[in-house]
């Protein structure tokens, strides 16, 4: 799709009724500088508010709620080389149960407090064995282990 028509398709959804237009995802092609989707529902009192979708050439992107101009709420985060992660924020911050996918299909789960890990990580094979516990206080490393044992 060229630029005229993604412009063409904007100018489209602007014309939507308020209800429908209240629904629109916002998103932002980084690419192009420019909105796809209905730019007026995206803020309120000047800040991002409701769901976002931000996309970039490379297949990199971000998907998920703000309110009020921080992320609030389950979000997805999609990077070019196939990984990515999955969880929730709180007033910007990440805080709570995260999934970390690696391009080689390792998968890393544990919990963000106040944006910093804290709490037991592992880290599974694509088939779901365990192969590494790690545990977090605070941001710092206490304890490795690198035993599927130590993960039950």
């Amino acid at each position: 799709m060229n630029k005229f028509v993604k412009l063409t398709a904007v100018a489209a959804m602007l014309a939507l009724p308020s209800a429908a237009a209240a629904k629109a995802k916002c998103v932002w092609e980084e690419d192009l500088g420019e909105y796809v989707d209905n730019p007026d529902s995206c803020y309120r009192n000047g800040k991002r508010h409701g769901r976002w979708e931000l996309r970039w050439a490379d297949g990199e992107g971000r998907t998920g709620p703000y309110v009020n101009g921080k992320r609030h709420g389950r979000w997805e985060l999609r990077h070019a080389n196939g990984g990515g992660a999955t969880g929730p924020f709180v007033k910007g911050i990440r805080h709570g149960r995260w999934e970390v996918r690696y391009a080689n299909g390792m998968v890393a789960t544990g919990p963000y407090v106040n944006g910093i890990r804290h709490g037991r990580w592992e880290e599974r094979t694509p088939g779901g064995k365990a192969v590494q516990c790690e545990t977090y206080k605070n941001g710092v490393l206490d304890k490795d282990s690198f035993t599927p044992g130590a993960c039950e």
